[in-house]
């Protein structure tokens, strides 16, 4: 599978906490039929429609933050801020049984 669809993933596992930095997540997610006209382009070969969040526009931390919130509101002992998210445990196996979990629900995703 091309890393293209997947965020890179860089983990620092502490002792009852895990840190995941998402990179490049922004241009993965994408833009609602509605929002893709008012995010058009044009330039000298014609019009381009943005399918991904451009990093340009001034709601797109808010957008993602909004996103980000929502996908992880059912996950316990977990913070997010943009394209960090902490996950803390009662030990490292707690931590780390929470820190799996959360990646293959962002893989199933596929922000």
């Amino acid at each position: 599978m091309s890393n293209m669809f997947y965020p890179q993933l860089r983990i620092c596992v502490l002792e009852c906490a895990s840190w995941l930095h998402l990179s490049h997540v922004y241009a993965q997610l994408n833009v609602d039929k509605e929002s893709q006209e008012y995010l058009t382009i044009a330039n000298h070969k014609g019009l381009c429609l943005n399918l991904k969040l451009p990093y340009l526009v001034k709601s797109s931390p808010k957008i993602f933050q909004a996103k980000m919130d929502q996908i992880l509101l059912k996950v316990e002992k977990c913070v997010c801020k943009q394209d960090d998210i902490l996950i803390g445990g009662n030990d490292w196996r707690e931590s780390l049984k929470i820190l799996v979990g959360q990646v293959t629900q962002i893989q199933l995703i596929c922000i």
